[in-house]
């Protein structure tokens, strides 16, 4: 039985092998947060990785819905973090060459596992993630995070004031109870952020690509994936300047993080793209 169980779950390396990686890349984890470019990450670190394991955040949240039926919505949102955080683990005890998706920071995985693997993220302007996510979710086609309220009442809503520490979250790691605008919680993310091989910005992808390529070896050329269903030429006049300023004040402690993240490529060389993508020399 046991035998049955490993063969089913049990990751299989051959791509991995065949394609000549092995020895040559550093086993990586992509932390993808929500709407700040990840899909694209994932993409352009694929055609280097051949064998990875994603994440399904929509599953992981009807598994949640399924374990704690009667949970409150934090709760819950605590749950589907701590589930995830087991998937990582699993995923890492594999050694699975490239591990992405919606995981939060894991202690227990840095620990264990954080000689073997680059963690490395990507953030975006917190204001323009937080605009860019609502659109995404009230014009999207599936149901799960769908959004369906206006932008004003979103903003007041308890699900879009928690839209304003999510960088807080995902990176310092999620705890029971958690106050995430706390200074307790917006040091630990700070914090760990230093763990981090390569952390970018949305706004200088170009510099993340340097960075990438100075830790891994490889290039890797990012495209735009994902894309908004509500192109901004159509929702930009309707977000006032009062509406930007409350959202920017939502957001003070992912601002926090996101201003920290930047002192990651301030001092790294602007590159330009092609026409194709790909870097100019």
């Amino acid at each position: 039985m046991i035998n049955t169980l490993n063969r089913l779950f049990a990751p299989t390396q051959t791509n991995f092998a065949s394609n000549g990686c092995k020895g040559e890349l550093p086993l990586c984890f992509f932390m993808h947060i929500p709407r700040c470019g990840g899909t694209s990450v994932e993409h352009a670190l694929r055609k280097i990785y051949p064998n990875a394991a994603g994440l399904q955040a929509a599953a992981s949240f009807r598994a949640t819905q399924a374990l704690y039926p009667e949970a409150s919505s934090s709760e819950k949102d605590f749950h589907m973090f701590k589930l995830r955080e087991s998937l990582l683990l699993y995923h890492m005890g594999w050694h699975i060459p490239l591990v992405h998706g919606h995981y939060g920071f894991s202690e227990p995985a840095y620990r264990e596992f954080g000689t073997k693997y680059r963690f490395i993220t990507v953030l975006r302007d917190p204001v323009e993630r937080f605009i860019s996510l609502y659109f995404y979710n009230t014009f999207k086609s599936q149901n799960y995070a769908k959004i369906n309220m206006d932008l004003n009442t979103f903003i007041h809503s308890e699900e879009g004031r928690s839209q304003g520490r999510q960088y807080v979250k995902f990176i310092g790691g999620v705890a029971e109870g958690e106050d995430y605008k706390s200074n307790k919680a917006i040091d630990r993310a700070l914090g760990n952020l230093e763990k981090f091989s390569a952390v970018g910005v949305l706004e200088r992808l170009d510099a993340f690509m340097v960075t990438i390529q100075s830790v891994f070896g490889h290039r890797i050329c990012i495209r735009h994936e994902n894309k908004n269903p509500k192109p901004r030429i159509e929702w930009e006049e309707s977000v006032s300047e009062d509406l930007r300023n409350e959202v920017r004040s939502l957001c003070g402690p992912d601002i926090e993080v996101y201003n920290h993240a930047l002192t990651f490529c301030k001092n790294a060389p602007v590159i330009f793209l092609d026409d194709t993508g790909e870097l100019r020399r």
